[in-house]
């Protein structure tokens, strides 16, 4: 849809972790995915949805929530940001957005680190995959043996 707009895009409405996938890292940004709230035209069906109830800002801040477009979605697709979903926006609604916020961004943080310095141009999946799947402690861990 059209002029969709989101204050956060780096988790999308539908709970994935737009920050740490692959195409957000791209080098090229003009090739890379928009993520819904973002610049360019959006055809998901959640997009739509979410305007049809008060431009909310995450499914997980509608009243009919968790609905049937939920039934099945972490096994949509083998791409893994979409293994975590349902997960991701539990983690946002019950610790709050925010402190979701605050982990999020310290994966990114550490997936940049691990881009710019261990990349050899063929680990950014890799490095992507992990810092999705694993927790934050983990990451951390991982890094300071790194580092």
């Amino acid at each position: 849809m059209n002029n969709y707009e989101r204050d956060y895009t780096l988790l999308s409405l539908c709970g994935l972790n737009c920050g740490l996938c692959p195409m957000h890292h791209m080098t090229n940004k003009e090739n890379s995915c928009p993520g819904c709230g973002g610049k360019g035209f959006q055809k998901c069906r959640l997009v739509t949805c979410a305007q049809n109830h008060g431009g909310i800002e995450f499914c997980y801040q509608c009243s009919e929530y968790p609905c049937s477009k939920y039934k099945g979605i972490d096994a949509f697709d083998s791409f893994i940001p979409h293994s975590n979903q349902l997960d991701n926006l539990k983690k946002a609604k019950e610790h709050g957005l925010e402190a979701y916020q605050s982990e999020l961004h310290q994966k990114i943080e550490i997936l940049n680190h691990l881009l710019d310095n261990y990349n050899d141009g063929r680990r950014k999946t890799l490095f992507c995959t992990a810092t999705n799947l694993l927790e934050l402690d983990d990451i951390i861990n991982v890094q300071t043996i790194l580092v």
